[in-house]
């Protein structure tokens, strides 16, 4: 399944039997994860070097209709993230 739309299709088999070609219709709905991040962007204040700001909260979720393994969570530049996960069912 390529995609989370319905979707159909037709099985035919072809063959030497009577009633040849034999067909079958075909269904399906596919399921993925879809990840997405609140807020997408985050401005911290001015700050001395050297000095640790306050922390900014970005939730995570997953809209989608199968589960959603997180492999890593990194940040880069000058920042550092701290994994305070919560699951939320």
């Amino acid at each position: 399944m390529s995609n989370q739309a319905g979707t159909a299709g037709t099985l035919t088999v072809s063959d030497n039997a009577a009633g040849s070609p034999h067909t079958a219709s075909l269904s399906g709905t596919g399921i993925a994860p879809v990840a997405g991040l609140s807020p997408t962007s985050l401005t911290f204040a001015s700050q001395n070097v050297g000095t640790t700001s306050a922390a900014q909260a970005v939730t995570l979720s997953n809209t989608g209709t199968a589960s959603l393994t997180i492999t890593s969570i990194t940040a880069s530049g000058d920042f550092a993230q701290i994994n305070t996960c919560v699951e939320h069912w």
